[in-house]
């Protein structure tokens, strides 16, 4: 008789718990369908509050009697949890008998162990310590701020311990040591970080040496690549409906949690190592205009000439409309939109009825300039991707001229300065941003991590 649907069966492995054992081989226990909590505890009031990540290894096996020949299945994620907070997701090892430190390894292995640092631990560190020094000569490179080491205890042996270390500050120190066997003093640097978790493992270090060569027992110090070798599959909603045959579909996010992070990003803008540092073009004094014409969501008003951002003020019938980044207002609320570089003005509400009437208009009269534009940008490493970016412009931009494009999941994303120092995008989703026209400061907040060895590109035109 044929497979049917309900002769493939998930299977337990050997310990389906949170322990460095957990997963290896496949049972024959049956995990029940439909049945609560049949692979996953419930959540503990620990784990809501501080994060935690679980892991279960299961398997599939197909249960008959006789030996047609199975052709494979898949296995998806049918629905995301409704509780945002908690995210699902699946990958495979590749492997039978692996077990969770493995898989966890897997997750962590964004970033990999690279070549050896030119520098090894002075003396022994011991767990706990949120501190580490490192030995090197004096005009060899020192770890930056951000940057992630990897410290390997008995490297190649059973007893191997492995920490990736990410430095938050550092500070290095020429300082002169004694050789006794030469008699003679040389210099060496001595480099202090800070890192961001104390060491789990008691590291052995070497002492200081002329020839800058750790101990054969040492800990081995090494920098770090990114790999990101994990490949993980989820669901996430659609954020517009897709229909049959439809080569791409429009997410939400292309983003998931597999680990907590306390990590808090607070932008500090407009502050200088000296303290706090205190266009369209206006092309002359304040104008006012009268005019007497329908004003509707059809009918728009033309002022003959530019406007410059934030001069303009319409009075009729005891209603005043002004503008703010593009927008007209009334009364507080949106009404309409104008065109500053064109003068136009047009309403997306009746506000005035459908017939005319006279119109005072008071604005100060702007020209839009052509101007050869500017551009600066910021490299994505791994120890500058981040969610905020803050850039003091070389020059100050003039208004409505600013963008700031990045890149995240290979597709571009772009804001757009709105004339009233908003940057913003064609979606909420792709992030939003400010910008202080006195000093040339920005501040953006991404909808997403920009993609490690891209640049994020600010493009403006000088005032």
């Amino acid at each position: 008789m044929p497979i049917q649907s309900g002769d493939v069966k998930l299977l337990k492995s050997a310990v389906m718990a949170d322990v460095p054992e957990g997963g290896g081989a496949p049972t024959g226990n049956q995990i029940a369908d439909g049945v609560s909590n049949a692979i996953f505890p419930d959540i503990s009031g620990v784990a809501r509050a501080g994060g935690q990540v679980s892991m279960r290894k299961v398997f599939a096996s197909v249960h008959t009697d006789d030996t047609d020949t199975y052709f494979g299945a898949n296995v998806i994620v049918a629905e995301p949890p409704q509780d945002p907070r908690v995210s699902v997701t699946m990958f495979g090892m590749g492997a039978t008998f692996d077990t969770r430190s493995s898989a966890t390894a897997r997750v962590e292995s964004y970033l990999n162990r690279g070549a050896e640092w030119p520098g090894y631990l002075y003396e022994n560190h011991i767990a706990g310590q949120k501190v580490i020094q490192l030995f090197q000569r004096p005009d060899t490179e020192i770890i930056r701020v951000g940057h992630t080491i990897v410290l390997v205890k008995d490297e190649g042996k059973s007893s191997e311990a492995v920490q990736y270390i990410r430095a938050t500050s550092v500070e290095a120190l020429v300082r002169s040591f004694y050789d006794p066997s030469r008699d003679a003093d040389y210099q060496a640097m001595v480099v202090t970080v800070n890192i961001s978790d104390a060491l789990r493992y008691d590291f052995t270090g070497s002492p200081a040496s002329r020839t800058f060569a750790k101990a054969a027992n040492a800990t081995v110090v090494r920098d770090t690549v990114v790999s990101d070798a994990g490949v993980y599959a989820g669901a996430v909603p659609l954020a517009t409906e897709a229909n049959l045959s439809d080569f791409t579909v429009n997410v939400e996010t292309i983003y998931t949690q597999l680990v907590p992070s306390a990590q808090i990003e607070t932008p500090i803008v407009d502050v200088t190592m000296a303290g706090v540092t205190g266009s369209l073009v206006q092309t002359g004094a304040t104008r006012t205009l009268t005019l007497t014409c329908v004003f509707t969501t059809t009918q728009k008003i033309f002022v003959g000439m530019g406007i410059y951002p934030g001069s303009l003020t319409l009075t009729r019938s005891g209603l005043t409309i002004t503008d703010s980044g593009g927008i007209l207002y009334s009364a507080g609320s949106q009404c309409g939109t104008i065109d500053y570089g064109g003068g136009i003005l047009a309403l997306a509400t009746n506000i005035f009825g459908g017939a005319g009437g006279t119109h005072s208009i008071v604005f100060t009269p702007a020209y839009e300039l052509r101007i050869a534009s500017q551009s600066q940008s910021v490299a994505v490493t791994p120890e500058t991707r981040s969610l905020s970016y803050v850039v003091t412009l070389e020059s100050l931009p003039s208004p409505g001229t600013l963008s700031f494009a990045y890149m995240a999941g290979v597709r571009w994303y772009v804001l757009r300065d709105n004339g009233a120092g908003e940057l913003r995008g064609v979606s909420s989703s792709y992030g939003v941003g400010t910008l202080n026209l006195t000093t040339g400061s920005v501040v953006v907040t991404l909808g997403a991590l920009p993609d490690v060895g891209s640049v994020v590109i600010f493009t403006y035109c000088e005032a």
